[in-house]
């Protein structure tokens, strides 16, 4: 959905942990706007 999401998506696309971190990174600064 952000722009910054899918930069970090892409070379976290090969682990699936990391991918969980991403996702509550973006979840808080989607709260913090």
């Amino acid at each position: 959905m952000c722009p910054p999401v899918f930069r970090s998506d892409r070379p976290h696309r090969a682990g699936r942990a990391p991918d969980l971190r991403v996702k509550q990174v973006t979840t808080n600064h989607h709260e913090s706007r």
